[in-house]
């Protein structure tokens, strides 16, 4: 798969084979709000039914659901807006968010960076760790230009 991902400097991150990282406050507990990119970069092929979700690899917790789970949430919304708190509280944990097709039939959208944000929320009085176990999942039809 052509796409990759970028920090909010359009620095890119990660290629699904790389590791993103964050840091968080898990004395007091906090909600962190972390801008990324989803970028195409291959120029042969363009990307439908985009959508962006997470997944917890390990099965004993469920680090995904707030206050349902552990604890621990992750919130994912496509746009190019930071998310007002209200619009963070309207958007369900471990949800599933669609973004518009990258490229089309006639060209490969190699040049655009295309904005999504990922809410992570943290319990307080935790000591410090590693969370090596949540991934972020980017499904997407890949097509070939011109076909």
């Amino acid at each position: 798969m052509g796409l990759a991902i970028y920090d909010s400097d359009r620095i890119k991150i990660a290629d699904f084979s790389n590791t993103i990282l964050s840091s968080h406050n898990g004395t007091l507990g906090e909600a962190a709000d972390i801008l990324l990119y989803l970028r195409n970069e291959n120029p042969n092929f363009y990307y439908t039914s985009i959508s962006l979700s997470f997944q917890d690899s390990d099965l004993s917790t469920n680090d995904l659901l707030g206050p349902a789970g552990s604890g621990w949430g992750v919130k994912v919304s496509v746009d190019s807006r930071r998310p007002t708190i209200r619009e963070w509280d309207a958007i369900t944990y471990d949800n599933s968010s669609a973004m518009l097709d990258i490229g089309t039939t006639a060209e490969a959208d190699t040049s655009g960076y295309h904005p999504f944000w990922v809410r992570v929320v943290v319990p307080g009085n935790i000591g410090s760790q590693n969370k090596a176990e949540l991934s972020l999942i980017v499904a997407a039809t890949e097509r070939l230009i011109g076909a």
